[in-house]
């Protein structure tokens, strides 16, 4: 039986939020891959332990990394902006959330260019995980006046995850999978919905502008017309990694950093490097493979987004596959 301990409670609390960010990121990393050999799962848990405990910053006892929720990510960035903005801030005063954190923060930590990586051009901390949120809209006709656009479902009550194929092919956030994205980077709708409209300004006053990216659209008639066929333009950027068992390979992963691989091909830490499509190396047990993905793979036929599609055609029979969209946009 685990002990359960208060917020703050020391060790037992770091051991907790441990096995949160465990459960968020390491799992979510295999993809939904089934691993049932306890010798495979150790290694890619040791993997993932690596990663997270050398390449994501940590300020005092959280980390600015892929684990953390929301409200502390809200709290970072709001002593981030505090400091940035005042590069003199005495953050010794003050008992708030945020100015509790920004005496674990120094002004060079956070604004310092080398210690920020670029994905998809947006600048970021390492280790610092991605999130969407959004709306599906409807056009409908509103008395005499042009048609309007109305908010129907907020994203978050019908899609959950954190998936970067998704986020890559269908927006071109994360693209780690290099796909030719449907809807990237068209900003927020000028004719958006009063909630969108809101919605923004409401993050913009807590965050400023930079306390989201990659805000953008895509119509239904869009979604339906997707060949789900089509290849990446290029190998994904991370290797998928497998085992030989008595039924052949199983997939294990994407191994966006590989300690025994980069070992094994002579890899610098942080050193990224593009391989052919099909390149194999077996290092040890495990087998690393160079491979280009489909659309299906990436946003699957009975995956996390079909509650937004489902949503999405229940919408354009009423209204017309013009008429229905889904406005996102994206905070690490």
């Amino acid at each position: 039986m685990a002990a359960v301990g208060r917020p703050g409670d020391g060790a037992v609390g770091e051991v907790e939020r441990s096995h949160r960010i465990d459960a968020e990121e390491f799992y979510r990393m295999l993809a939904g891959v089934v691993i049932d050999d306890t010798g495979v799962l150790n290694e890619k848990l040791r993997e993932w332990e690596d990663y997270y405990n050398f390449q994501t910053v940590s300020f005092g006892s959280h980390a600015v990394g892929s684990g953390q929720d929301r409200v502390h990510r809200a709290t970072v960035r709001a002593a981030v902006h505090a400091l940035a903005g005042r590069p003199d801030l005495d953050a010794g005063r003050g008992s708030s959330p945020q100015a509790l954190l920004a005496r674990q923060l120094t002004y060079a930590q956070v604004v310092d260019p080398v210690q920020t990586k670029s994905v998809d051009g947006v600048g970021r901390m390492p280790g610092m995980g991605t999130d969407i949120s959004g709306f599906l809209e409807y056009r409908a006709p509103q008395d005499t006046q042009e048609p309007t656009w109305y908010t129907a479902h907020d994203l978050g009550s019908l899609y959950g995850g954190r998936d970067y194929d998704a986020f890559g092919c269908l927006f071109g956030v994360r693209n780690y999978a290099n796909f030719r994205p449907l809807a990237a980077g068209r900003g927020l709708p000028a004719d958006a919905s009063a909630t969108v409209i809101a919605r923004f300004a409401q993050l913009t006053e807590w965050y400023g502008e930079d306390g989201f990216h990659g805000a953008t659209w895509i119509a239904w008639h869009e979604v339906k017309a997707v060949d789900w066929d089509e290849l990446a333009g290029k190998p994904d950027s991370r290797l998928h990694q497998y085992r030989q068992t008595p039924n052949g390979l199983r997939m294990t992963g994407k191994a966006a950093w590989s300690p025994a691989f980069a070992d094994a091909v002579g890899l610098e830490r942080g050193e990224d490097r593009e391989w052919p499509e099909g390149s194999e190396w077996l290092v040890g047990d495990t087998l690393y493979r160079s491979v280009t993905i489909r659309r299906r793979d990436a946003v699957t036929e009975t995956g996390e987004w079909q509650p937004v599609w489902r949503a999405m055609n229940a919408l354009a029979a009423q209204h017309g596959d013009d008429n229905v969209r889904l406005v996102v946009w994206f905070d690490d």
